[in-house]
């Protein structure tokens, strides 16, 4: 991408309304509003959490192999994979699937940070891997580091009647609940 495009993405989430997925073409950028019910967003924000990882990074410093790689071809298929994910949980948020629903993304969710750790070596640590390995022990079914990597916040997917496991597994200060509403909400 071109200087100063790095991070595009991290405020256009609250500039529009609502859930909505994104496409990204050079300069343009397309939002089209994915339509499912207002308790499927509640029932997603029961079962997700944003942990912190304690590690400040530059998004810049850790998309530069990324970067390096994507321009060498290097990770098409990994790219084309995720496309397929953010596909199949579109596909999968507008079929109401009630119940299911944070389920069955959280599925998607392991398979799409399996992916993004194939497409640098930068994107995760042994601290990191050792936190989610945390969360997944406290009781999540799935999670990924959110933005570039090696640092941030990793949104589990994990039953609400668990996460008193999760807190004592990460530390209670360290894990953030939020709402998805007009535009995202974080709640502490």
């Amino acid at each position: 991408p071109p200087r100063g495009r790095v991070g595009l993405p991290d405020p256009l989430p609250v500039a529009s309304d609502g859930l909505n997925r994104r496409r990204l073409g050079g300069a343009r950028v397309q939002i089209h509003p994915v339509h499912g019910r207002g308790d499927d967003l509640d029932r997603l924000a029961a079962w997700f959490v944003l942990v912190y990882t304690g590690i400040k990074r530059r998004a810049s410093e850790v998309l530069q192999a990324q970067i390096a790689n994507t321009t060498k071809r290097k990770v098409d298929a990994e790219l084309e994979a995720l496309v397929a994910l953010v596909d199949e949980s579109h596909r999968i948020f507008e079929s109401n699937r009630g119940d299911e629903l944070p389920v069955e993304l959280a599925r998607l969710l392991s398979e799409s940070w399996r992916l993004k750790k194939r497409l640098s070596p930068r994107v995760s640590t042994t601290e990191i891997d050792d936190l989610y390995d945390r969360c997944l022990g406290g009781g999540a079914l799935a999670g990924k580091l959110c933005g570039a990597g090696v640092g941030g916040l990793v949104m589990v997917v994990i039953p609400a009647t668990l996460r008193a496991a999760l807190w004592v597994s990460v530390g209670a200060v360290r894990s953030v609940t939020f709402r998805v509403g007009t535009a995202v909400s974080v709640v502490s």
